[in-house]
């Protein structure tokens, strides 16, 4: 992913989540929250991606990488399955 693809994507997310933050909390229905909880885990896994691209830290980026792929793969539909796979990853010294 190149930094332009990132600097989009950031930018969509982060225009998803203004769109669902627009209405109260309260009118949020379950679906809309662990939606927009969703995007906002994703936002934050890209923002570690660019800040480990400008620190030049392979590892961190790596890392974040994989978060960022674990949400998109997972998230969604089993974030259970998530978490349990980032644990793995964690054991294995990921």
């Amino acid at each position: 992913m190149t930094d332009e693809e990132l600097e989009t994507l950031i930018k969509d997310i982060s225009e998803q989540i203004d769109d669902i933050a627009a209405k109260s909390e309260k009118d949020l229905n379950r679906e809309e929250r662990k939606k927009k909880v969703l995007l906002q885990l994703k936002c934050e896994a890209l923002e570690k991606i660019k800040k480990a691209r400008e620190k030049h830290s392979l590892s961190q980026e790596v890392r974040a990488s994989m978060d960022y792929g674990l949400l998109c793969e997972y998230g969604e539909k089993h974030p259970l399955l998530m978490s349990y796979m980032k644990s793995q990853m964690n054991l294995w010294g990921f």
